[in-house]
């Protein structure tokens, strides 16, 4: 009886623990932004990403010339490949670019098209297509699982433009925040070996600390332009006035046409390891952000002081400790042996045949819970396919029982046979 009332304590206390966290939790929850969410996604309004971003752009055109594309890049811009003044725009951590949406956005920039990426590194396919310079050989990748791009990371930086009818004034100061901390960044740039006295592939159009982040590349009649910040025309900068202002120069350069925003979120595969060991340049682990919402913490600590008081008084001993009982055996067809045995010993064969077949017929009724009669042929079927013995070696015994219903006709070789019989049955039964 005490043992019921403890338990049922204990179920009481558990649930009013839990029913206290929960209103806690939600006490203290305030919804929190994700500040280490740098994917680029254009339907959330995370401080990194760029639905805001895609609204801006969304007003520089009428609602008519501003499309959405959510195929791969060749399939959006197959419809529009020989069409001229339209701008293509693409966000996202390095477009993974197949061969078919190479050769397409080629196409689409030489018919007089533009292409705009923003991305912080590049497929090096792509550049080295792109690169006509002889300013260096082609020696090294831009990314290829052991060397990484170039970066430096620093929680604050300035970008200019180079063309000096855009630079207006002082650079645009930008610093990475993690809610209210600045936090170290990895702010990519291009290899600066591609802007030297003889390129003739790459046109300098914005820099990044005196780092090439923003290019252009002339094919045909249009152009490819690279830049290696879209962070900086991510949501969080474009509520800053100063920063905006760094948006509309970076677009100053878009065609009179239609935009075209690739609405898929581009990452190859192999960026997914974090570069330099923080691939967006913090060093917190992966609870980082869980830990700074004040309400996780708040839990946290709620449910470490509850497992403590448990481990304290939850688990004292209330009763007895049960002890361990064997499991019992099975010892029916020992007693038979047993019991066998001793009328053998009397020289009672008669006896001893009509105690194997009444132990024989207990025990179809206890392990198969089948009546069976010796007389009643229709049961036997029904026995042998209950048993898994084959219904001759049933009838066998069936017959050698006939035999021996009348004791005094019951002899040694009779009871050995029947014996060795109902042994065969135990034995190979299911």
């Amino acid at each position: 009886m005490n043992s019921v009332k403890n338990n049922r304590k204990t179920v009481v206390l558990s649930t009013l623990a839990v029913s206290i966290l929960v209103a806690v939790f939600y006490y203290f929850y305030t919804p929190s932004y994700n500040w280490y969410d740098h994917s680029y996604q254009d339907t959330d309004d995370e401080p990194y990403n760029i639905d805001l971003t895609k609204a801006y752009l969304k007003s520089l055109r009428p609602l008519d010339e501003f499309h959405m594309a959510d195929s791969s890049i060749a399939q959006n811009l197959k419809p529009i490949l020989n069409e001229k003044g339209l701008n293509y725009i693409v966000f996202g951590y390095m477009p993974f670019l197949d061969s078919l949406d190479l050769v397409s956005m080629i196409s689409f920039a030489k018919n007089g098209n533009s292409v705009f990426l923003f991305s912080e590194v590049f497929d090096s396919r792509f550049i080295e297509e792109l690169h006509r310079s002889e300013c260096v050989l082609y020696e090294h990748e831009f990314y290829d699982g052991t060397k990484y791009p170039y970066f430096i990371k620093l929680p604050e930086v300035d970008m200019r433009m180079s063309d000096k009818r855009l630079q207006m004034g002082d650079p645009q100061h930008f610093v990475h925040y993690v809610k209210n901390e600045k936090k170290d960044f990895s702010w990519y740039y291009l290899d600066e070996d591609y802007f030297c006295d003889k390129n003739t592939s790459f046109q300098e159009l914005g820099t990044m600390n005196g780092h090439v982040n923003y290019a252009r590349a002339s094919i045909g009649s249009g152009n490819i332009y690279l830049h290696t910040s879209p962070i900086a025309l991510s949501n969080f900068y474009l509520l800053n006035d100063k920063n905006r202002a760094y948006a509309d120069k970076v677009f100053a350069y878009l065609e009179e046409g239609g935009v075209y925003w690739d609405s898929k979120l581009w990452l190859a595969e192999k960026v997914k390891v974090p570069m330099n060991g923080s691939k967006y340049g913090h060093d917190e682990g992966p609870l980082a952000y869980l830990l700074s919402q004040e309400s996780f913490r708040w839990a946290l600590a709620l449910i470490f002081t509850a497992t403590v008081l448990f481990l304290l008084i939850g688990t004292r001993r209330n009763q007895r400790s049960i002890p361990i009982l064997a499991s019992q055996e099975n010892s029916s067809l020992q007693y038979v042996d047993t019991l066998t045995g001793l009328y053998y010993a009397q020289r009672s064969d008669g006896r001893i045949f009509k105690f194997l077949s009444d132990q024989f017929l207990f025990f179809v009724r206890e392990r198969y819970r089948i009546h069976v009669s010796w007389e009643e042929e229709n049961d036997w079927p029904l026995l042998s396919k209950a048993s898994g013995i084959p219904l001759a070696h049933l009838k066998y015994i069936k017959e050698l029982k006939a035999k021996g219903s009348y004791e005094p006709n019951v002899n040694g070789d009779i009871l050995a046979d029947f014996y060795q019989k109902l042994e065969l049955f135990y034995s190979e039964c299911k």
